[in-house]
């Protein structure tokens, strides 16, 4: 049976406070969006307010997102491996 981990007062209300703020803000932003979505589109199917390359800067886009994304991976993982050393 799982016993839940014994966690001082402030903690325990600190994290649940923080998650409940989270969750809200979530949801808010989920139907903030979901509504825009029903509500905003235009002819073409796209929502008023969204900006999408088009045309020839679509591909130089997609290889400008492909190099930094894979960049970013490559420093998020060294910033997880170097954390690892930090607390030993």
């Amino acid at each position: 049976m799982l016993t839940p981990p014994e966690w001082p007062a402030w903690a325990l209300y600190t994290f649940v406070g923080v998650a409940a703020f989270t969750l809200c803000i979530g949801l808010v932003q989920f139907l903030r969006d979901s509504h825009r979505h029903q509500h905003g589109k235009n002819g073409n199917g796209h929502c008023h307010g969204e900006i999408r390359p088009s045309g020839s800067a679509e591909p130089e886009f997609r290889a400008f997102q492909r190099r930094y994304l894979s960049v970013y991976a490559i420093i998020m993982m060294a910033d997880w491996f170097q954390g690892t050393n930090m607390y030993t």
